[in-house]
């Protein structure tokens, strides 16, 4: 089960009629699910969600830096760019150490079964 399964992706969000605004952009990162092939797709799978967060991090820092130099950003705008930052790569890196928990407990058990 991948950290992310519990959660809708971000791009879902509470709608446009909620909120007054788009929930289009990235959703949140996925490293792939337990047991893939941790070959090349598991490294592409991995530079994507880096890519995915680092976008989300650029978008709260355009709406704080425009808000900022006194443009007219929403606040609460700004506070969700914030929070989906935050939260896709507080994911990002569960997810990361979750998959490398998975590796490690593999490896010693690959150990353990050859002696």
């Amino acid at each position: 089960m991948s950290a992310f399964d519990n959660f809708p992706p971000l791009s879902q969000g509470v709608g446009p009629a909620q909120t007054g605004t788009s929930t289009s952009g990235p959703s949140l990162p996925s490293v792939g699910k337990p047991g893939e092939a941790k070959g090349a797709s598991f490294v592409d799978s991995v530079l994507s969600a880096v890519e995915d967060v680092d976008q989300l991090q650029d978008e709260s820092t355009a709406k704080a830096e425009a808000l900022a130099s006194g443009e007219d950003v929403p606040l609460h705008d700004l506070l969700i760019a914030q929070e989906r930052a935050d939260v896709s790569f507080r994911l990002l890196i569960d997810e990361l150490i979750a998959d490398f928990d998975q590796e490690a407990e593999r490896h010693v058990r690959a150990l353990l079964s050859d002696q």
